[in-house]
């Protein structure tokens, strides 16, 4: 998953690069006035797309020693670190247009990487739901696990659908 990790970082650089060297004759890129309703959705979708991940690295991954939960939500701080330090360079160093394209790469990487989390820690689930474990903790640390996977999954699927609808602002299309 590393490796994974890794390649999906370098395609999309090389892909952003491109877009940003092709895309160099447009004029410098500054962030438009964005409507009053942005800003709380912004801050709520940063808190809660930090918050739960959080807790789950911290909670199941290091405190009850989960190393899948562990690796998973890892690896999902490790794409949000770098699609944070991509969008830093390109908006401030580059000030390229290229950086509007950052968040349609990453953001379905993420909710990829949260499906495929889902899906190995429904692996860990259903064996246990059919040997009725001694301990209730081994059943509450994946299925809970699982559903906070699942409420993060469509999280960024609502952020991904607000991306999408913020494109005609971010490129300045005209209206009529």
């Amino acid at each position: 998953m590393l490796l994974e990790n890794l390649l999906f970082f370098l395609i999309t650089t090389i892909i952003l690069s491109l877009m940003a060297y092709y895309w160099r004759i447009a004029k410098p890129f500054s962030i438009p006035q964005t409507p009053n309703w942005f800003r709380p959705w912004f801050i709520l979708v940063q808190v809660l797309g930090v918050l739960f991940p959080l807790i789950a690295l911290i909670l199941w991954g290091i405190w009850w020693r989960n190393t899948i939960v562990l690796f998973i939500f890892a690896s999902y701080f490790l794409i949000l670190g770098l699609q944070i330090l991509t969008e830093t360079i390109m908006l401030r160093q580059f000030q390229t247009v290229a950086w509007v394209a950052i968040p349609y790469f990453y953001v379905p990487y993420r909710v990829w990487q949260l499906y495929q989390g889902l899906i190995t820690i429904g692996d860990i689930v259903i064996p246990n739901k059919k040997q009725q474990p001694k301990s209730s903790g081994s059943i509450l640390l994946p299925s809970s696990s699982q559903d906070g996977c699942t409420t993060e999954l469509n999280w960024n699927d609502y952020n991904y659908c607000l991306n999408l609808l913020q494109l005609p602002l971010l490129f300045r299309w005209e209206k009529e």
